[in-house]
């Protein structure tokens, strides 16, 4: 997490179930350019993939009832 937010994010976090830490940008392009320096983290050391994906930003839609 302190990688991410030294190398760009804006947050970042752990999930509960680990191990998977996450970083918030601002942009496609800052996101792209903050995945490239994770991941040549990642590949020198701990190993392991990085993803990008962009945030749902909306609640969940719930279906069926009574």
């Amino acid at each position: 997490m302190e990688y991410m937010r030294d190398n760009g994010a804006s947050g970042a976090g752990i999930s509960s179930f680990g191990p998977v830490v996450y970083g918030i940008v601002g942009s496609a392009g800052e996101g792209k350019r903050l995945r490239q320096e994770a991941q040549r983290m990642l590949d020198e050391s701990l190993g392991g993939k990085v993803l990008l994906t962009k945030a749902k930003n909306h609640g969940a839609d719930i279906f069926g009832g009574s």
